[in-house]
């Protein structure tokens, strides 16, 4: 981050309506220099403004800084081996919500994993630890997966998920699977085409086992987010791959990485983006997306 005094910070903002464009360059530069400690100043130059293309440059700054710094974190949790779930969820859920209270939405999901931990109790089985899971997740807690045929873009997000207890199906999913994996049970998310899934594995897997093919060996069952989540069998997914008319493939059936699951929940929010003509936050989701795939 680049220091500024407010002699020349306040110099800087002066020059933002300035209408020649090596000088606006040069100005935004210095301002996104500041980084996010710069926001909180930007912020209070937008309040003081009396000019509304100050003011809207001064929101497009804020935004880019807000946007640099979501690409920059998202860049650190690949580089560190995609293993918190829960903190890539969050970041996706900072590009549509850039003000988004990281520590109240973090303290939320650490209420909900304690009121399953309680309800849990040592030697049950696994069909015995899901029921605990429903029951509080979909029973006392009210979560539920919503079916509607429009997609939403909202329900893929961990704090509108949160705080209206519905969801699509990987964004449910995406939080069922954070209070699971919290408590050491071994469940994670399956890429079926058009409908996010869960199964629960036999043990704990490594990050470099799930994506192989004997991935799926592992599998004890299978759980449905949209269906309160229900178990259910391979036979199942064969009989809706067959109905959608999509050939078999291992991946359909095996369990997936977190940096899988982050990719499908980008391109759900993508989709939801253009579908509702929002092409531009569709682009620079695409951004999010190449870091990954990179």
């Amino acid at each position: 981050m680049d220091q500024i005094d407010d002699k020349a910070f306040s110099a800087l903002i002066s020059l933002l309506d300035d209408n020649d464009r090596e000088v606006l360059e040069h100005v935004s530069k210095k301002l996104l220099a500041l980084g996010p400690a710069g926001i909180p100043r930007l912020e209070a130059a937008w309040e003081v403004a009396d000019n509304q293309v100050v003011q809207l440059r001064l929101e497009e700054l804020i935004g880019q800084i807000q946007f640099d710094n979501l690409v920059a974190r998202l860049r650190r949790w690949k580089e560190s081996g995609c293993e918190d779930l829960q903190e890539a969820a969050v970041l996706i859920s900072r590009f549509h919500y850039p003000d988004l209270d990281e520590v109240k939405l973090n303290a939320q999901i650490d209420r909900l994993v304690q009121s399953v931990w309680i309800n849990m109790s040592a030697h049950l089985s696994p069909a015995e630890e899901v029921h605990v899971i429903n029951k509080v997740f979909f029973g006392d807690m009210g979560f539920k997966g919503s079916r509607e045929p429009k997609p939403e873009v909202d329900l893929g997000y961990l704090n509108v998920i949160l705080d209206t207890r519905q969801g699509n199906s990987i964004g449910i999913g995406i939080l069922y699977m954070i209070v699971a994996q919290a408590l050491d049970i071994s469940i994670y998310g399956v890429n079926l085409p058009y409908h996010f899934i869960m199964c629960y594995s036999k043990r704990l897997l490594e990050a470099e086992e799930l994506e192989q093919q004997s991935a799926s060996q592992e599998v004890m069952f299978y759980i449905n987010p949209l269906l309160e989540g229900t178990p259910f069998g391979k036979a199942e997914i064969t009989r809706y791959l067959e109905q959608s008319q999509i050939a078999p493939q291992p991946i359909y059936y095996s369990p997936c990485s977190h940096r899988l699951i982050i990719l499908s929940l980008i391109y759900n929010q993508m989709s939801c983006y253009e579908q509702a003509g929002e092409v531009d936050k569709a682009e620079r989701l695409q951004v999010l997306l190449d870091i990954l795939q990179e």
